[in-house]
């Protein structure tokens, strides 16, 4: 149940991420460019999100967990998130 809570939190930051770069950027450049930034930023969201959940003692071919949910965890990923979207979508919107 973990792993389930786990990946939607990652794919929900993923996506949000992906949604909020590529706004950003496309107003200032082509659907192409914006599309190639956001998918990259997306992706290092995505890979930044497995390794924050990575528990930190995992034995392979044990009944430990494959993750590691914590409070902290969820915060930081949320924070991380908050961050992205406040200086690229509410920031410059604040602006015009």
């Amino acid at each position: 149940m973990d792993v389930l809570i786990v990946m939607v939190l990652i794919f929900a930051a993923t996506g949000i991420t992906f949604r909020t770069i590529k706004s950003f950027y496309l107003q200032s450049y082509s659907n192409l460019v914006s599309m190639l930034v956001a998918t990259v930023t997306s992706l290092f969201m995505f890979i930044s999100g497995m390794m924050l959940f990575w528990p930190k003692e995992y034995v392979r071919g044990t009944a430990s967990s494959e993750v590691d949910l914590s409070i902290t965890n969820v915060a930081v990923l949320v924070l991380i998130v908050c961050v992205i979207y406040y200086l690229f979508k509410y920031r410059p919107s604040q602006n015009q």
